[in-house]
Order: structure tokens, then C-alpha cells, then sequence
């Protein structure tokens, strides 16, 4: 409980300490630090009702789009529509010529991981996700620039949130509105 009390004690003023005060005085300085004992509980049970309170998204739920994109498009599809190379596969990954102009090279160094969906050039250095590769071959900044760039190329569904289904009676009539 004194943890608690020293926690807050910044936050809510602290009971006078009088060194001359009287039996009488004392006892009404305890029902004073009873009174503080119970404000620093109640705003510790505020703080705790507002750490634990859930998000709220908005009325429905958003999807999320990259996520969305990197199970519809693969980096290897990527890689094999945008640049002249061809990949190989060793073993689980695939190795092919690096797309980045830094360097040139004869051998693979361009290393492809299909189930972390990464890649990574020895030569360079370079290493990313689609997101990353999309964002220098079509010369914008950010990554949400590259993911609509890959949603027109690929043809996914710009689609921000998943709304529920309608009733058929409220699908004859757009005005009505479902209310379940």
C-alpha cells in the first residue's frame, strides 16, 4: 500500500507534517491520510481501467494491406516480372543476379527467402521485403506509396475495411438499415 501512496504522492499534495501538533490535531491528520489513501486508490483504479480498456478501431474492423498483399503477391513473382534475371533455387532459397545498379556481378549474390518473403544481396548489402524492392524500382519513399503501386501492377483490392453482410431485405432497399 505505501508503494501506491509514494507512486502518486507528486500528483496529490501530501498531509501537513507539524511537529507541535496536538492528540487532537493527530487524529484529524489520520482521517486526512485516509482520505488521500482513498483518492490515490481511485486514480490508480482509473489508470488502470484506462490501461486496460480495448482500442477501438472504428466501426468496422480495418483490414490490414500489406499483410493482405504479401500473401497475394510472392517476392519471387516480383522479382521475375520486374527484372531480366533469372532466379535458381539451392536448396530453400533462390539466388539470382542483384537488381540494385551498385555493383555489377557475374555470379549470385542476390538471395531470395520464400517463407520469410526477404531478400538479401552479399554483394551490396542490401536487404528488405517487397515493399522495400518495390520502393526503388518504382522511385517513391515511403512504403504505403510502394504498397498501392504493387495493388495497381498485381490487380489486389484496394479494400480498407471489411464490412458486414446485408440482409436481403435491406439489399432490396439500400435506404432500410439493418439493426440486429
Amino acid at each position: 500500500m505505501l508503494w501506491r501512496i509514494a507512486e502518486l504522492r507528486e500528483g496529490i499534495a501530501a498531509p501537513p507534517s507539524d511537529p507541535w501538533e496536538t492528540e487532537a490535531t493527530r487524529l484529524n491528520g489520520i482521517e486526512f491520510l485516509g482520505d488521500w489513501v482513498k483518492e490515490i486508490d481511485a486514480e490508480l483504479e482509473k489508470r488502470e481501467r484506462i490501461a486496460n480498456k480495448p482500442k477501438r478501431s472504428g466501426k468496422y474492423p480495418q483490414v490490414d494491406r500489406f499483410a493482405k498483399l504479401k500473401g497475394e503477391v510472392s517476392l519471387e513473382r516480383f522479382y521475375e516480372g520486374k527484372f531480366p534475371f533469372i532466379l535458381r533455387r539451392r536448396g530453400h532459397n533462390l539466388w539470382g543476379l542483384c537488381p540494385f545498379p551498385d555493383h555489377n556481378e557475374e555470379t549470385p549474390s542476390f538471395k531470395i527467402n520464400p517463407d520469410k518473403q526477404s531478400y538479401y544481396c552479399f554483394g551490396c548489402h542490401r536487404h528488405g521485403d517487397i515493399f522495400h524492392l518495390a520502393m526503388y524500382v518504382y522511385q517513391v519513399s515511403t512504403n504505403y506509396e510502394a504498397l498501392c503501386e504493387l495493388e495497381k501492377d498485381f490487380g489486389v483490392s484496394q479494400v480498407m475495411y471489411s464490412f458486414p453482410e446485408r440482409s436481403a431485405a435491406t439489399q432490396s432497399n439500400p435506404y432500410l438499415i439493418n439493426v440486429t
